[in-house]
């Protein structure tokens, strides 16, 4: 059994969870989530599927929406904590778990 104050030493179980990597921080997340307006904007000369998605890229009720759908509560996500060794691992454990879901793919035809 782990003792959850000395994380150093922590050992994974298998089927268990996970410790991840997080800097808590004490900043207001609301200051990054700002909707962009268009309207002030200089005009662009960037094609129209371009700038449709910058425009959906920065609409920010869409990431709060999305967020509710999913029970989550943004104010509590310590996205901006993530460590980048944490989440290149998650990248690589996620490209692991794709390349097996294509072979058993390859096998079922």
């Amino acid at each position: 059994m782990n003792d959850y104050m000395d994380l150093d030493n922590f050992e994974r179980a298998k089927k268990k969870y996970n410790l991840a990597q997080v800097n808590y921080c004490v900043e207001n997340h609301r200051d990054y989530l700002k909707p962009f307006h268009f309207g002030g904007a200089p005009s662009s000369k960037l094609e129209s599927s371009i700038k449709k998605l910058f425009y959906e890229l920065s609409n920010v009720s869409a990431y709060v929406k999305a967020l509710q759908q999913m029970s989550l509560d943004k104010d509590r996500l310590p996205f901006s904590g993530l460590q980048k060794s944490a989440l290149e691992k998650a990248k690589s454990i996620l490209f692991k778990i794709k390349s097996k879901i294509a072979e058993e793919d390859k096998e079922k035809e």
